[in-house]
Order: C-alpha cells, then sequence, then structure tokens
C-alpha cells in the first residue's frame, strides 16, 4: 500500500487474513522514502445464526429463539417492545400468548475474548387464529337419541367436548336446560376453540281431562287430541279415529294418550268406567177395563228413574179408553 506522506492508507482486513504481511512506503517531496512491515492477526467474529422468520399462530405453540455463543454477551433490540427488548439472554422463550403481532427480534453478540461483534435478526410473523362457525343445534328431548357431532367444521378438524358428549356424539339423556358445547381444532391448525349450544327439554307428562261415567249402550264420544297444551293421539279398548264407543264394554276400560313426535312428552293413560246396561224389572200393572180412568205410571222401576211412552201413554199415564188386548 503506498501512501504520500502525510495521508493514511487504506486496508480492509476483509480481504486478509491471519498471517498476512503488509508492506507500507511512504514517500517525501525530495524521493526519499520508507517501507514498514506489519503482519495481521485477525480474530474471526461471533458466530450468530437466528435461522429463518417464524409464522406462529396467535394465542398458540411456543417458540426459543437462540443466539448461544460459547464466551459471548448478548444485546437484544425487539420491535415491537414484547418485554424482552434490552434483554442480555443468550435466549428468548415466545411462550403462547407474546407476541400478539409480528415482531423482529435483532441481537448483537459480542465476543468476551476478541471484542468482535455480529449481529443477526428474525421476525415472528403472527397469524391470526381461525374461529370455526359451529352448527346450530335444534331443541332436542331428553329422551332423543345421541346425535353424532361433526368433526369436520368449516374445513376445520377437531374434537367435541362438553356435557353428555362421548367420542364426538351427544346424548342428552338425563340432561335439562341450556348445554354448552365445545368444539377444539387439532393442533396443527392455527384455530380456536369455539361454542355452541343446545336446548335439551325434560319431558313433561300431560295432564288428561277426565271422562265421565258412560252406559255401554251410549253414543260414541270424541276424545280431545289436544291435552294439556300437548298434541297427541288416542288409542285403546273401544277407540277408533280418536273416538270413544263403549257398546258391548264393561267397568274400567284403560285410554291411552300418546304425543305427537316432537313434543318431548311421554304417554299418559286415563280410564272411563263404562256402566253394563241392565233391563229394570217392571211393576205388574194388571188387566184394567176399557172404561177406566187413565192411571199414573211409575217413573222409577227396580230403582232406576225413566219415562214411559206407548200406545196410549202420555205424560207418564196410560188411558185405557178405546183399547183392548194386550197393550205394550
Amino acid at each position: 500500500f503506498d501512501a504520500e506522506n502525510g495521508s493514511a492508507p487504506l486496508f480492509s482486513p476483509y480481504i486478509a487474513t491471519t498471517g498476512t504481511i503488509v508492506y507500507a512506503r511512504v514517500q517525501d517531496a525530495n524521493g526519499c522514502f520508507s517501507v514498514a512491515e506489519l503482519t495481521l492477526n485477525l480474530n474471526i467474529p461471533p458466530f450468530v445464526e437466528l435461522g429463518n422468520n417464524i409464522s406462529e399462530c396467535v394465542g398458540l405453540g411456543a417458540t426459543l429463539i437462540d443466539a448461544t455463543t460459547i464466551g459471548a454477551s448478548y444485546q437484544w433490540s425487539v420491535v415491537p417492545d414484547d418485554g424482552n427488548n434490552g434483554s442480555v439472554a443468550s435466549t428468548l422463550f415466545i411462550d403462547n400468548a407474546i407476541p400478539l403481532t409480528s415482531t423482529t427480534y435483532t441481537v448483537s453478540v459480542t465476543d468476551g475474548f476478541t471484542g468482535c461483534v455480529a449481529v443477526d435478526q428474525i421476525t415472528v410473523e403472527i397469524t391470526d387464529a381461525a374461529v370455526p362457525s359451529l352448527p346450530t343445534f335444534t331443541a332436542m328431548c331428553s329422551t332423543d337419541g345421541a346425535i353424532t357431532l361433526a368433526t369436520d367444521q368449516g374445513g376445520i378438524t377437531g374434537n367435541w367436548s362438553g356435557s353428555g358428549v362421548a367420542a364426538n356424539s351427544f346424548d342428552p339423556n338425563g340432561l335439562n336446560g341450556t348445554i354448552t358445547l365445545t368444539f377444539t381444532p387439532d393442533g396443527s391448525q392455527c384455530a380456536a376453540q369455539a361454542t355452541a349450544t343446545v336446548e335439551v327439554n325434560a319431558v313433561a307428562t300431560p295432564a288428561l281431562d277426565a271422562i265421565a261415567d258412560m252406559c255401554s249402550t251410549d253414543l260414541a264420544v270424541a276424545l280431545n287430541t289436544t291435552q294439556d297444551g300437548i298434541d297427541g293421539t288416542w288409542s285403546g279398548t273401544g277407540v277408533r279415529g280418536n273416538r270413544f264407543d263403549p257398546n258391548g264394554l264393561r267397568g274400567a276400560v284403560t285410554l291411552t294418550f300418546t304425543p305427537n313426535a316432537g313434543e318431548c312428552a311421554i304417554n299418559n293413560t286415563t280410564t272411563v268406567m263404562v256402566i253394563e246396561a241392565v233391563s229394570p224389572a217392571l211393576d205388574n200393572l194388571g188387566n184394567i177395563c176399557p172404561s177406566a180412568s187413565a192411571i199414573g205410571l211409575p217413573t222409577n222401576q227396580d230403582g232406576i228413574n225413566g219415562s214411559w211412552s206407548g200406545t196410549g201413554v202420555s205424560g207418564n199415564m196410560f188411558d185405557p179408553m178405546g183399547q183392548t188386548g194386550n197393550i205394550t
């Protein structure tokens, strides 16, 4: 390297290696010069490699940033500051909550023996976790069968948990009220937990209308198909088309009311007493002359109240005038 008198020669150690000999000649205006010899002993800078930039899901996972170099000291610069700015640790542990936004980490490593410095940086890119869109569940009855819960929600796979959930099936048996179900995405996805609710209704037993005693000769009666606010149908002996016909029956007859599907109610029964018709033993009226006066016909026969009809009868009175023979 040549230099004019009074000027400094330029030299970059990055093009040399340890043991390189450098010669410098300085010449004055009279042509006189001198030569100096310098042997370079170059120190190797510390090695630091933080690696490629990292992509993390917000709120999930954990990251270790390592700049470990033996015998070195460290100074971190973090933008934006996540609490690690100015740290002198060799490594930074980024937990599952920090950073919340994309952050750049720069470390300055100083060799404790030579004072040489090396710098490297890495950016942690933060991706917002996707929230799966869960289905709306229709209300269920506590006696309904178990239903299968889909493990793929909008392209996000995972598993379900919550009261009544086993192996991604929901069984409402024994439950009542609003039940919260939780969908947890598989760990390999940048997705967050989500919840849905299902309303489970307790089974109702409808209170049935009382049916008055009937005679076996009575006409059929219509049975109300709405009982205690619950719609359904009737069945049992003597029932057809939700009508009860006592003809030919006697004693206590059990009728069953079956709620319609979706009513969240169970069957209930009621009893109607059917009294068998009897033929009352009638008073013997004896013989009577056609000229006799009208006679009253007793309206209570064998303990049974009633009324009379027939030839010569009016107002439960029998007038034999003009009658001959056996009169019914």
